[in-house]
């Protein structure tokens, strides 16, 4: 290799080690967005009509499936078979507003800007649905009643 090329290869070597973080950072923004727009619609189709307090509550339990190791992201763990309805019907999002509200709740719940509500709760289910499930009851928060594994 010429002594020139090593030069060149050398300063293409060092501009791509100046770009990485930038990039990186960018790429990292938009995998955040992804998950933020899983967790908003999360928000919107199993409590929309929630107060703010269940909205966050719903999102709390996403994040506490990760970091019991149900999967990686809140994408993957709201695409779960069998795990929200809502995913499997390929609902529509028909009130703007009310999944603009949804995004801010999971952007807040995401960033760890609010804590868990939940106490740890993995399963959730409506107030008027009766599963019989063994898990431990820890919070009814708006029209929802929460679980953790005991």
């Amino acid at each position: 290799m010429s002594y020139l090329n090593k030069i060149f290869k050398a300063l293409a070597t060092l501009a791509l080690l100046t770009l990485t973080p930038q990039v990186m950072a960018q790429t990292t923004a938009r995998q955040d967005q992804a998950q933020i727009e899983c967790l908003a619609q999360n928000v919107y189709f199993e409590a929309r009509g929630e107060p703010l307090k269940g909205q966050i509550a719903v999102s709390n339990v996403v994040m506490n499936r990760i970091t019991y190791g149900f999967a990686k992201t809140p994408c993957e763990v709201i695409r779960q078979r069998n795990q929200f309805s809502w995913v499997h019907h390929h609902s529509k999002i028909a009130d703007r507003d009310l999944y603009e509200r949804g995004k801010q709740v999971a952007r807040t719940v995401y960033y760890s800007q609010v804590g868990d509500i939940t106490h740890g709760a993995l399963y959730y289910h409506a107030l008027y649905v009766n599963p019989h499930w063994k898990y431990t009851r820890v919070a009814a928060i708006g029209h929802h009643i929460f679980y953790k594994i005991a």
